[in-house]
């Protein structure tokens, strides 16, 4: 795949770990009454039933287990508190960060971070571009920032394929009180505060704005009745999503006031953006706009043969996750009895193993777009394989930046 493809077409990439902050609760919001979120009405729903696709199991995070993302030319994981990457452009760059003797990958710390820096809880992963959060609730970016995902930090350091990227760099933003969240779009970054307020920077969102390097309060994601914001990304015409606690899910759908609309549909427990959501049965939804003014939104059941790919090569298989792209599904993983076949939209067949242990069964797939597959086994192990090797192997983690 030529690697110079629009970002455009590229969706969210993030993963984050349960900020105890967000889950135990905030305080009580601030005095600033936030603008209404309200419902909006949908199309008459279709009278002709569809079978929808369904993952075998609702996602679920592996309690403990190492958590990955790409950007657009690296694999950040974060292990342990701890943030390692790996830089892959190409097959000759994966290769270099495998050692034939031990039979792993070797994963190394995120060059630039402080030595003081301390545990790290969350981080969330854009185009080109990291956001994450300290157990002492301090803010760091790395990576690129044209469009201001990083604030105001200048884009310097090295060049990548014409990309300039900023080295890890610490922000202190004018909010006033603790940030317990973040959040990444494709270029944006997002900031949840202890009182709920939602800040956003960076992105074609705010084309309207004298500079890109605005921080701006989405008041109107903040609802009058407390519920907080527990996931927010962009889909792929860079709109503002957010999932709510009671899993309720609103798009921006006036990109100069910052007002959102609510979807309608069900409660959804994850995003699977740009496109998809998943509620808690596994059922996937498409986000779908219903009118050219793009204040209507709507969670429409995905029908099963959509994600057709890797599917048949044994008849109990089922779908367990995939990784979207663009409106349509790139990479996905099906499990069969005692098999599982990982398809991509342009080699449905690109891994098939048979009798596999359980232990040994992918729990979840990540995917970049021109070099490697990664996915996790249910002990948190991740396992790496470069197209064109049908043999997976290990990730580990090094201290040591070499």
């Amino acid at each position: 795949m030529n690697h110079t493809i629009s970002a455009l077409i590229f969706g969210l990439i993030a993963v984050t770990l349960p900020c105890p902050e967000l889950l135990a609760g905030a305080s009580s919001a601030s005095s600033v009454k936030a603008e209404p979120i309200n419902p909006t009405p949908g199309p008459t729903e279709s009278k002709t039933p569809i079978r929808q696709l369904r993952l075998e199991r609702p996602l679920e995070f592996l309690p403990g287990a190492p958590k990955a993302a790409f950007t657009e030319f690296h694999l950040t994981i974060l292990s342990a508190g701890k943030l390692y990457q790996m830089f892959i452009l190409n097959d000759t760059d994966v290769a270099r960060y495998f050692e034939p003797k031990s039979g792993v990958y070797t994963a190394k710390p995120l060059d630039g971070l402080p030595a003081d820096i301390g545990l790290i809880k969350q981080f969330a992963s854009g185009y080109g571009h990291i956001v994450f959060l300290t157990e002492s609730n301090e803010l760091y970016t790395w990576g690129q920032g044209s469009l201001g995902q990083l604030w105001r930090v200048p884009t310097i350091g090295a060049d990548i394929e014409g990309r300039l990227y900023a080295p890890v760099t610490k922000l202190n933003l004018p909010i006033g009180e603790k940030i317990v969240a973040v959040y990444a779009g494709r270029a944006h970054s997002f900031f949840v505060t202890e009182s709920r307020k939602f800040f956003a920077v960076g992105g074609r969102f705010w084309e309207y704005e004298a500079t890109n390097s605005a921080l701006v309060e989405l008041k109107a994601a903040r609802r009058e009745d407390g519920v907080r914001i527990v996931e927010a990304g962009t889909n792929v015409t860079d709109q503002i999503v957010i999932r709510y606690e009671d899993g309720k899910v609103a798009v921006a759908c006036d990109k100069e006031r910052g007002e959102f609309a609510f979807a309608k549909g069900p409660p959804m427990k994850y995003l699977k953006l740009p496109s998809h959501a998943v509620d808690g049965e596994g059922k996937v939804y498409s986000l779908k706009r219903m009118d050219e003014d793009e204040k209507r939104w709507e969670l429409s059941p995905t029908p099963e043969g959509e994600f057709a790919i890797g599917r048949g090569i044994d008849d109990a298989s089922r779908l367990i996750d995939f990784h979207i792209r663009t409106y349509s599904v790139e990479v996905a993983l099906f499990r069969g009895k005692d098999s599982f076949v990982i398809g991509e939209k342009h080699n449905p067949l690109h891994r098939h193993e048979k009798n596999v242990s359980e232990s040994n069964m992918p729990h979840s797939l990540y995917s970049n777009w021109g070099s490697v597959l990664v996915h996790q086994r249910p002990d948190g192990t991740l396992m790496m394989q470069r197209y064109g090797n049908p043999a997976p192997y290990p990730i580990q983690f090094t201290e040591a930046l070499r």
